[in-house]
Order: structure tokens, then C-alpha cells, then sequence
């Protein structure tokens, strides 16, 4: 799946990753208010130098560097781009339209 910078994503995973496990590499709020079903928006996309998966930097959530790696991403396995349906109001545009419903009437 291919992110880019500006795109609207929708958390579907907020649940700790393997690393954040008690016995691990655990921290506490290690997901710094990362929420499942919430929207955000994408400000950098690329691999993260700690373990080189495939990651996200979010505009909502800015996370404190706790090594010299820097910033570390979010996983892009926990979002999914948010689909923006486009409604075609003409049919209720249509029926709005007395005109058409009053064809055919005999008055």
C-alpha cells in the first residue's frame, strides 16, 4: 500500500506491538495516544532506522526521540487510507424538483 505525505489515514490497530509487551522492550504510553478508529494525517513516510519496517510520522502525534535513531514511526500495518465517498446528490436533487413530479397530472 502506498502512503504519501498529506494523506488521511484511519488507525486500525492501536493495540501494543510485540516490543511493548511487559517482559520486552516495554514503555508505558509507548503509543503516545495512538487511537483506533481515529483519522490522521500523514507527515512523513519511510523506514525506521531502529528496526527497518515500514513507517508513518503522524501530524496529530509527535513522539519524543528516545535514541540517537530519532523519531520513531508508527508501523503503516496499523493504519489504511481513509476512503472519502463522493455523494451524487441529483437524486435528491430530483426529488426536490416539483416540476417532474407534476408532469402527467391532470389538474
Amino acid at each position: 500500500m502506498a502512503f504519501y505525505v498529506g494523506q488521511e489515514v484511519i488507525c486500525v490497530n492501536d493495540s501494543p506491538g510485540e516490543f511493548n509487551k511487559p517482559g520486552k522492550f516495554y514503555r508505558k504510553n509507548s503509543l503516545h495516544g495512538l487511537k483506533k478508529n481515529r483519522v490522521y494525517t500523514v507527515r512523513g513516510v519511510g523506514v525506521d532506522t531502529y528496526d527497518d519496517l515500514p513507517v508513518l510520522w503522524l501530524h496529530e502525534i509527535i513522539r519524543p526521540a528516545l535514541t540517537e535513531h530519532g523519531e520513531r514511526g508508527f508501523a503503516q500495518e496499523r493504519f489504511r487510507p481513509l476512503k472519502k465517498s463522493e455523494t451524487d446528490i441529483s437524486v435528491f436533487e430530483a426529488l426536490l424538483d416539483t416540476t417532474k413530479l407534476l408532469q402527467g397530472v391532470d389538474a
